[in-house]
């Protein structure tokens, strides 16, 4: 039995900020953590397609992105579940429907749809376009390997209705009221660490996770070690009785510190 440890990280609120960018004391705590042998994992629910030049320079041995729809190890993909070309399709109708603009997410593309977003440089697809302006592309539909669909807010968003039309086939989590990540009930990022764990033949006693938001949820109650930043979510906070320090404040590096594992 492999009784390595292996730590999961969110990467929006827990590893990553726009203003902060990646802490150095991050970089420092993962360099650390590969230089005692445990093995960081990012655990995102942002496709590969949304990995920023900072993030990946933590050089972490794998990758379970898509909220757990797509799980990558030292490069190579052991697991993919994308939502149906029919699926897709219904998710970003509904979205133009109830006034967001949607934003479908495979591991190589974020697509724009032309007719609600006309321009978008002009919108959340600006952050990414600047880091690589080859991962904006143009939805048609019937596109394949798409893992779910976020939608940028504007002033005449329906969320409630969104959410009603949808509800039990679809989570759908608000992001500060900037984007509302949708995916399917049948993935998430503990769907994800099992289909690695199938793979590697680890055990879940000798596992840890850090995250700040809903998505984290399941990925936070089924490693042993699941940590809730405390920027995150109150309601999360609440729920989950590990706590790291803020991502701010050098949350990851303290908390692994007293775990012992660097």
């Amino acid at each position: 039995m492999n009784n390595d440890k292996y730590i999961f990280f969110d990467i929006d609120g827990t590893l990553y900020t726009p203003r902060l960018g990646v802490p150095e004391s991050t970089q420092e705590a993962i360099d650390k953590l590969k230089k005692n042998g445990h093995h960081p994992v990012l655990c995102t629910g942002r496709t590969k397609s949304m990995l920023f030049p900072k993030v990946k320079a933590l050089e972490c041995e794998g990758l379970i992105a898509g909220v757990g729809s797509f799980v990558e190890w030292q490069g190579d993909c052991i697991f993919e579940d994308g939502l149906s070309t029919e699926a897709v399709e219904e998710l970003v109708n509904n979205f133009k429907k109830f006034g967001f603009i949607p934003f479908p997410e495979s591991a190589d593309y974020i697509y724009y749809d032309e007719e609600s977003c006309i321009d978008p440089e002009k919108t959340i697809g600006r952050i990414f376009s600047l880091h690589d302006p080859e991962v904006m592309k143009a939805y048609d539909p019937g596109e394949e390997g798409i893992a779910k669909v976020s939608a940028a807010f504007t002033e005449d968003s329906d969320k409630h209705g969104f959410k009603e039309t949808l509800k039990g086939r679809y989570h759908a989590i608000d992001h500060h009221g900037i984007l509302l990540e949708t995916f399917s009930v049948t993935i998430s990022k503990g769907i994800g660490i099992k289909k690695l764990a199938e793979h590697l033949g680890f055990d879940m006693k000798n596992t840890y996770a850090y995250g700040d938001s809903f998505n984290d949820l399941e990925m936070l109650e089924m490693t042993k070690y699941g940590v809730c930043m405390e920027n995150g979510d109150p309601k999360l906070l609440e729920r989950i009785p590990l706590h790291a320090k803020r991502i701010d404040e050098d949350g990851i590096y303290h908390s692994l510190k007293e775990f012992g594992l660097i």
